[in-house]
Formats: structure tokens, sequence, C-alpha cells
């Protein structure tokens, strides 16, 4: 115990010449208020600025190399850049001739939307079908040519004149079954400029 008091008294004498020497004593570690009343002038400190984030910019010879603010992006979860974050890249605004691109006021759930009602649209399904009225004219009225149902699959007597309805098609494939167009060049012995003419 005595060996014990008279170390701390040691390390006491010891710290109290330190501080009035402003040298640490070897060994001991400096206080926090001593190192924060020797910062010299020209120390920048980083937290006491309050600029905002688009006050700052790029080194000057660095402006050709930055090309993005991770701050503004969206987060894909994907590791990949949205059109909207890169606007200047050519690949990611590429339309095929089909396929149409969303248009950045709408969000992602209306798109899908609009997706599926243009897809019924074209097919003439759900609130797109043709209504089957009993007031039109039964001469007017447009039957299934196997079984003489009203419901008919309107893109087929769209596309083809064929007034066949989705039960009559399964009931027979053999005779309205679909060949693509290599299996038509194939089957047919089609010439190639043929070929190129058939629209299905």
């Amino acid at each position: 115990m005595k060996a014990k008091a008279l170390r701390e008294k040691r390390e006491a004498e010891l710290a109290q010449a330190a501080s009035n020497t402003s040298q640490p004593a070897t060994g001991a570690k400096r206080s926090f208020a001593s190192m924060a009343s020797n910062q010299p002038a020209n120390m920048r400190d980083a937290s006491a600025s309050n600029r905002p984030l688009d006050s700052i910019q790029p080194a000057r010879n660095f402006t050709k190399f930055v090309d993005y603010d991770f701050s503004k992006m969206t987060d894909t979860k994907g590791g990949f850049l949205t059109q909207e974050d890169d606007p200047f890249n050519k690949q990611l605004h590429v339309t095929d001739g089909k396929e149409v691109q969303k248009p950045a006021n709408m969000t992602q759930k209306e798109w899908e939307r609009h997706q599926i009602l243009q897809n019924l649209k074209r097919n003439r399904e759900g609130p797109y079908e043709p209504g089957l009225s009993v007031l039109d004219d039964k001469s007017k009225q447009k039957k299934c040519r196997e079984c003489s149902s009203l419901e008919i699959d309107w893109k087929w007597e769209e596309e083809l004149k064929c007034c066949i309805c989705h039960a009559c098609k399964e009931k027979y494939p053999e005779k309205y079954s679909l060949l693509t167009k290599t299996e038509a060049k194939e089957d047919y012995l089609l010439t190639d400029r043929e070929y190129l003419n058939i629209t299905l």
C-alpha cells in the first residue's frame, strides 16, 4: 500500500510539472484541454463551417472527372444509375422500336398501370372488349364460325378476319393454330421476298 501511495504521489508531481512546462511527461497522456488550447491558427475545422453542399466545388484540375453528385442520386439498391441521375449517358436513353420508355413525370406504379391498360386496349380485353348488345340487329352480330357463340376473339377478327371463340380455338388446334414466320417459310417453301411480306 505504501509503494502504491508513493507511486501515485510521484505521478501527481510529474503531471503538475508537465502542466507548468506545457510538455507532457514521458509516458503520460496530454489532457484534451491542453490540446484544444494549443491549436495552431491555420488549423481548419470542417465541422464549424455550415456551408451548404451545393457551394462545395471540385478542384479546378479535376472538374472534368467529377460527374455525379452522390447526395442527390436515387438509391436503386443495385449499384446502377437511373436515367434521371445520368442524363448525358446515351446508353441509358436508347429506345427500341417497340419498347417505349417511362416518362419522367410518372411514378413506377403509374407506368405499370398505364402499360396494363395499353395491353388490354391492344388485345381488346377487359373494359375495351366490344360490347355485346341484345339491341343490335341479329344479322349484323358476329358469331363464332364453329359454335355460333357471340363471344369471339376480337383480335383474330380484326387481324385475320376469322370469327372464332377462344373455346373453339383450343378445341380445334389443327385448324386454328398459328405458325411462326420461320415455320411458314420452311413448310410452304417461301422465297425470301415472300417471307419478308408475311405480316404475322
